[in-house]
């Protein structure tokens, strides 16, 4: 029907700040890759230069066959930064600086157990992230932006979220590192804090946040 989805409007905001880089590259001096963000983290855009790969790419919402949940920060973040690895001071290509961006509504949700599961129904067991999952990225010099889109509760499942949803911000926000955390929910607002964690992150670009 033409309408767009928060998923469409984070796909907007990411080529905005696809933009940005674009434009302070300088021949193969930056590159990205894109990821998703379930169960693991599958590669969507592998590692590139050309930038306009990861600019051009539709991302889509992950869907599961069944109702088991698909969101497990334990799991992804441990792939995650076993792929990283650790970041340099960027004088060379050989020891880049790196910065993980992530962009996510704050739900862990999976069909196992885990140290950070805080509601336990069905096949479901949800909860914050826990932001030791973040430390180890951190420790190696990596750059962790976070960005948190709000969870919206659907009627009828208060009780799964109930529990924990005042520590879904501070968890987030220990997550990520200082100055790079953000809350954002309009598509203005959305795309300002993408473009503002690259300039904050590596100084490309010069949005700021203003509400």
């Amino acid at each position: 029907a033409g309408i767009k989805l928060r998923i469409d409007i984070v796909d907007d905001a990411v080529d905005a700040m696809i933009s940005d880089m674009k434009t302070a590259s300088k021949g193969s001096n930056v590159r990205a890759k894109l990821w998703g963000l379930n169960d693991t983290v599958p590669t969507l855009v592998a590692m590139t230069t050309k930038l306009n790969e990861i600019a051009n790419h539709d991302i889509q919402l992950y869907k599961t066959p069944v109702s088991v949940g698909n969101t497990n920060y334990r799991a992804s973040f441990e792939t995650l930064e076993a792929e990283v690895g650790k970041a340099g001071d960027g004088k060379s290509a050989v020891d880049p600086k790196k910065a993980v961006f992530i962009v996510t509504d704050g739900i862990h949700d999976s069909k196992f157990k885990e140290p950070n599961s805080a509601v336990d129904w069905y096949d479901h067991y949800t909860g914050p992230i826990d932001p030791a999952f973040c430390s180890t990225m951190k420790a190696n010099g990596v750059i962790v932006g976070v960005l948190y889109i709000d969870y919206i509760t659907p009627a009828g499942f208060d009780f799964a979220i109930d529990p924990y949803k005042d520590d879904i911000l501070p968890n987030l926000k220990a997550c990520a590192s200082d100055d790079l955390f953000f809350n954002a929910t309009t598509p203005a607002n959305i795309t300002a804090a993408m473009k503002t964690m690259l300039a904050t992150a590596f100084g490309i670009g010069d949005v700021r946040l203003t509400d």
